[in-house]
C-alpha cells in the first residue's frame, strides 16, 4: 500500500475553517486547533500548507490565520460556516489550479500520510456514514477548484432550509439533493471509503470495510478514548501512538 508522506506532494493543502462572532477560539476548539497542527506537522505537513482560516487573528507553532471577514459566519447553524468561507476563498482567488485541498472539521484528525494519489481525480470526494450511506459525512471533503459552483450552489439550498432536520446537518442534507438530482453534478462528486472520515458508528459494520490503517477518525473530546484507548466493542486502539501522546500533551486523556 503507497504512503508517501503528505510533503512530497506540494498540491495538497490542509484547510481547516473557525468563523466565531466572539472572535476567539472557545470550547473544544481551543484545544483542538493546536492538536491539529501539531499532529500535521508531525506527519511531515510543511508550514505553507496549512490553512487556517479564522474572522480573527491567531498563531501557532508559526501558522498564522489567514483573517476573514464575518459574513461568512452562519447564524443558523455556526459549523456550516466552512461552506460561505470557502466560497470566499473562491472569490478572492486564493484556490489553486491543479491543487486538492482537505477540508476537515477541528475533530477530524489524521491518522497516517496520505498521497494525492488516493483520492479520486474528480472535482469533490467525501464519505458517507456507512450505514447512514444514504447522507454525505461533511466533515472531511477532499475538494478542487473545479467545485466551486457545487459550494455555491449546495449553499444556496442550504440557506433555503436554515435548520437541522432529524438531527442531520442542513449542509449534508442539501449536498445529497445535489448529487443525486442534479446530472450536472452528481459524477463530480465520488464517494471516499470510510476510512477517510471513520466514525464511531456502528464500528462493528463500518471497520470491518475501512481501508487500514484508517486514513482519519472523526471524534470529540468526550468521545477520544473510544479511537485513542480501545474502548470499543472491538477493544481496539484505532488511532497511532503518536496522536495519543499529542492529545495527552494538551490534557486530553
Amino acid at each position: 500500500m503507497l504512503r508517501m508522506n503528505i510533503y512530497n506532494s506540494n498540491k495538497m493543502k490542509n484547510l481547516m475553517v473557525y468563523i466565531n462572532p466572539n472572535k476567539i477560539f472557545e470550547g473544544e476548539e481551543k484545544i483542538a486547533v493546536k492538536i491539529q497542527i501539531d499532529n500535521s506537522f508531525r506527519l511531515g505537513w510543511k508550514k505553507e500548507d496549512i490553512l487556517l482560516v479564522t474572522n480573527f487573528p491567531y498563531k501557532y507553532r508559526g501558522i498564522k490565520a489567514f483573517v476573514m471577514g464575518d459574513d461568512a459566519y452562519c447564524s443558523y447553524f455556526p459549523k456550516c460556516s466552512k461552506w460561505g468561507t470557502i466560497i470566499k476563498l473562491f472569490e478572492k482567488h486564493l484556490i489553486s489550479d491543479k491543487t486538492l485541498y482537505w477540508y476537515h472539521d477541528f475533530d477530524a484528525y489524521q491518522m497516517v500520510a496520505i498521497d494525492e494519489s488516493e483520492i479520486p481525480e474528480t472535482d469533490m470526494s467525501l464519505c458517507d456514514y456507512g450505514v447512514r450511506y444514504y447522507l454525505w459525512n461533511g466533515g472531511s471533503i477532499f475538494f478542487r477548484k473545479n467545485a466551486e459552483d457545487i459550494f455555491v450552489r449546495t449553499k444556496e439550498l442550504m440557506d433555503s432550509y436554515k435548520t437541522r432536520s432529524d438531527g442531520v446537518e442542513c449542509d449534508e442534507v442539501a449536498l445529497f439533493k445535489m448529487t443525486h438530482r442534479h446530472r450536472d453534478i452528481k459524477p463530480r462528486v465520488k464517494k471516499l471509503n470510510i476510512s477517510y472520515n471513520f466514525h464511531s458508528r456502528r464500528i462493528l459494520i463500518n471497520y470491518p470495510v475501512a481501508i487500514k490503517p484508517i486514513r482519519i477518525v472523526h471524534c470529540h473530546f468526550d468521545h477520544s478514548g473510544f479511537f485513542l484507548n480501545g474502548h470499543n466493542k472491538l477493544g481496539v486502539q484505532l488511532a497511532p501512538n503518536r496522536l495519543v501522546k499529542i492529545f495527552n500533551n494538551h490534557g486530553i486523556l
